[in-house]
């Protein structure tokens, strides 16, 4: 089911990551950034892009998700390692067999109120649209989906991966993996810190020929653990 999911939302990620075309790539320029949204008077004042994120918004546009993404990294409560508390009680929910739609409910809601005490975490925003679904809370689950997506465009629009000079900004490692996935490739197992705040991940064997992807850390490690 994620596959086909992913692949109904991510298709024109994959075809930038592969295409030799021309790209509006932008790296995060960090304090640049936290000066906007520090600003009152910004549109991209944090406080109130925030709440939108909290009330699930679908009018967030992809500029507006981008300073909310990474803008999160200047909050108190941003902390880019460790597990949300309730992340084993989602797991839980899910591996279970069979489940029945009240079971997919809980598991729901436990997926809402994990974003709201630890936002922008992929892969249980994902989980959390998906329970929806199964619910058969249609518009529940589109809500999650689309902030789904506008967090994967977020991360896109950084790079296209291929070098240190174009590489993925992420604010939480689990999202260098969750991109793999989005982007079709599978992780070799070898991973390398490089100098000025770069991970690189090497690939199996892939139809694009990509032996690895780019990862900019840099502001994981600027917090520190």
């Amino acid at each position: 089911m994620k596959n086909i999911i992913l692949t109904l939302i991510c298709t024109f990620c994959l075809a930038g990551v592969l295409s030799s075309q021309e790209s509006n790539f932008s790296p995060v320029k960090y304090k640049k950034l936290k000066k906007e949204i520090k600003k009152k008077r910004s549109p991209y004042f944090y406080p109130a892009l925030y709440q939108r994120y909290v009330e699930l918004d679908t009018s967030l546009s992809a500029v507006e998700f981008r300073y909310l993404y990474y803008g999160y990294t200047f909050q108190s409560d941003y902390s880019p390692y460790g597990t949300p508390a309730l992340q084993d009680s989602l797991v839980s929910y899910l591996t279970r067999p069979e489940l029945m739609r009240a079971e997919y409910e809980v598991a729901a809601r436990i997926g809402g109120e994990l974003l709201h005490s630890n936002p922008f975490r992929l892969r249980e925003t994902f989980i959390t649209a998906v329970a929806y679904e199964m619910a058969g809370n249609s518009r529940m689950s589109g809500l999650y989906f689309d902030l789904y997506k506008k967090q994967v465009d977020a991360m896109m629009s950084t790079g296209d991966g291929l070098s240190t000079q174009a590489a993925f900004s992420v604010i939480y490692v689990q999202d260098e993996y969750e991109l793999l996935e989005v982007l079709s490739f599978e992780f070799s197992g070898n991973q390398h810190l490089l100098e000025g705040g770069f991970d690189m991940l090497e690939l199996k064997a892939n139809s694009a020929g990509i032996d690895a992807l780019f990862f900019d850390v840099s502001r994981l490690l600027d917090v520190g653990f």
